[in-house]
This record gives C-alpha cells, structure tokens and sequence, in this order.
C-alpha cells in the first residue's frame, strides 16, 4: 500500500481504493481506515451520505520534477524548430560552399536530442 495519500471526490471513488482514514458520520465509523472499497460502499456512500470527498491512498508518485523536464523539453524543441526554420529559409540565398552552417546546426541538434531522455526515440 502506498504511503501517499489524496482527497478525491466521493463521486470520483472507484472500487478498489483503499480508504486512507476512518469514514465518519455523525461520530459513527462507517468505514475504517485501509478498508478497500466495494460496489456496495460506493452505492452506500453517493446515495445516502453527505460526504464532498474522502481521503485514500493514491499510487501516483510526485511527478513534479518530470513536469520541469518536460516543459524544459518542450521548450528545447520549439526553439530548434525556429532554428531550423531559420536555416532553411536563409538556405534559399546559400551557395552550396555555406551549407557548413546547416552541417553544424545538424549535430547540434543531433546531440541535443541524445542529451534529452523525453524525446521519443526510435
């Protein structure tokens, strides 16, 4: 069982979850702590209890670095695409002895996308 915890919605409860603290209704404990939740609480819970959310154990991991990642990712990508656009709209004016600049934008690039671990590799 996972140490994490998250407040969900009582209406986002889905069989399977584990409760993360006692459910209580009017000084009553419905459902205790690390009880996996049925169809049948599920039903009890949406039709006749006034309940906003509840508090179960979640298996999502803090992903909040991969997020930075990706964003930093994303915008690596838009910036080589500007730089890529760039080159080939000064390549109209080129002569084949200048194309040195788009050589060495390639292994830039090249480089840039083996350094990044969220780029899709194929």
């Amino acid at each position: 069982m996972s140490n994490n915890k998250k407040l969900i919605p009582v209406r986002d409860l889905k069989i399977g979850m584990i409760t993360a603290n006692e459910v209580v209704y009017n000084g009553m404990i419905l459902i205790g702590e690390g009880i996996t939740i049925n169809a049948q609480m599920l039903e009890k819970l949406n039709t006749f209890f006034l309940f906003d959310s509840i508090e179960v154990y979640s298996d999502e991991k803090d992903n909040s670095n991969e997020i930075l990642e990706l964003k930093a990712a994303d915008k690596t990508l838009k910036d080589i695409s500007i730089d890529v656009k760039l080159i080939f709209d000064n390549a109209k004016t080129l002569e084949s002895s200048n194309t040195n600049e788009i050589n060495e934008y390639a292994k830039k690039l090249l480089n840039e996308l083996n350094l990044n671990k969220y780029i899709l590799k194929i």
